[in-house]
């Protein structure tokens, strides 16, 4: 059963403060502070996930992700991006160039966050931490394949019997159990060609 108004305003912008009787009225007013500023830390609120921002450059970036919109292409394959820093790293992906070099060994990355994966080699540093034992990782993903020991979760799946794994490499391997993965071809006989000689019963010559 719909209930009454009764007048009082008990829908509260967050922003402003303002109060309405009406949550669609509310809803109404929020457009109004969408991509502007406000007094309290002078940010652009997001109306997709209420995040604040105090730089407009990471506002309009952040809303890109919403919209989808993808303004930075690349000249080499089509693909799109958000920012141009994404357009730049990706380009270099396919120019080989690679200029964040280790000062320790001299590998060099395309990429700053590679290059810091990798100094973590150097300098032993393990930031991941396990919240199940006292194991820590230097990679992210280590501690996640590590966490699903404790948690039994073993999301790759054989599609061919079922069996269930922790890693995907673990999961490759299995196949091979399966003999050719994926099944080889299977060879088509070539079609037959018709011709006029071919299809004509053959008549002796009369003499």
């Amino acid at each position: 059963m719909r209930s009454h108004n009764t007048g009082e305003k008990i829908f509260e912008c967050d922003i402003c403060k303002k109060k309405f009787t009406r949550r669609e009225n509310l809803r109404a007013h929020l457009r109004t502070h969408e991509g502007k500023k406000y007094a309290e830390g002078t940010a652009s609120l997001c109306l997709y996930c209420g995040r604040s921002f105090t730089n407009s450059s990471n506002y309009i970036v952040h809303m890109r992700r919403h919209t989808g919109e993808k303004p930075y292409k690349c000249d080499f394959c089509g693909k799109g991006f958000c920012r141009s820093s994404d357009l730049q790293c990706h380009r270099r992906s396919h120019t080989g160039e690679k200029p964040c070099v280790c000062r320790e060994c001299g590998k060099a990355f395309s990429r700053s966050n590679k290059l810091t994966r990798h100094m973590r080699v150097h300098t032993g540093v393990k930031p991941y931490k396990c919240t199940y034992c006292e194991k820590a990782f230097a990679q992210s993903n280590d501690l996640t394949v590590h966490v699903r020991r404790h948690t039994g979760d073993k999301p790759y799946v054989c599609e061919l019997c079922g069996d269930r794994f922790i890693q995907g490499t673990a999961l490759h391997a299995h196949r091979r159990s399966h003999g050719h993965y994926p099944p080889p071809a299977v060879p088509q006989p070539a079609p037959l060609i018709y011709t006029i000689q071919n299809t004509i019963p053959h008549c002796p010559s009369q003499t």
